[in-house]
C-alpha cells in the first residue's frame, strides 16, 4: 500500500508541476504564508473566487508541498470522463448547492463531507 502511494504522489507531483507550467502562461502566481504547510495537520483550502481555474491553481501550487484532496461538486466529480480520475486521486465529492437544488441539507451534506475527509487526515 505504501508503494502504491509513493507512485500515486510522485505521479501527482508531476501532474501539478505540469499544470503549474502551462497556467504560468497566463496567471502570475504569488503564494504567501507557506510556512503553514509544513505541519501534518489537516489544512482545508477554499479558493476565494467561483471561477474553474482558481482550484487548479490552488492545488497545483499547494501540491509543491502537501498533498491535497480537493472536494468536487457532483456535477464535476460525476462527470464520465473526470470520474474515473477523481477516483483514483481520492477526491472527496460534495452535492451541488447550485442548478436549482433547493435541499437546505445539501450544505450540511457538504460540511459532513469535509469533516469526513478532514479526520481522514
Amino acid at each position: 500500500m505504501i508503494h502504491k502511494r509513493i507512485n500515486l504522489t510522485l505521479i501527482l507531483k508531476v501532474i501539478a508541476f505540469i499544470i503549474r507550467k502551462v497556467i504560468s502562461l497566463r496567471y502570475r502566481v504569488l503564494l504567501r504564508g507557506v510556512e503553514i504547510l509544513n505541519t501534518n495537520n489537516a489544512i482545508l483550502f477554499l479558493p476565494n473566487h467561483q471561477a474553474l481555474i482558481d482550484p487548479v491553481i490552488l492545488i497545483s501550487n499547494i501540491y509543491k508541498y502537501k498533498i491535497v484532496l480537493p472536494a468536487i461538486s457532483s456535477m464535476y466529480y460525476d462527470f464520465f470522463l473526470f470520474k474515473p480520475f477523481f477516483k483514483w486521486w481520492g477526491a472527496i465529492k460534495v452535492s451541488d448547492p447550485g442548478k436549482g437544488n433547493r435541499d437546505t441539507n445539501v450544505l450540511k451534506d457538504i460540511s459532513r463531507s469535509m469533516l469526513k475527509g478532514l479526520r481522514r487526515g
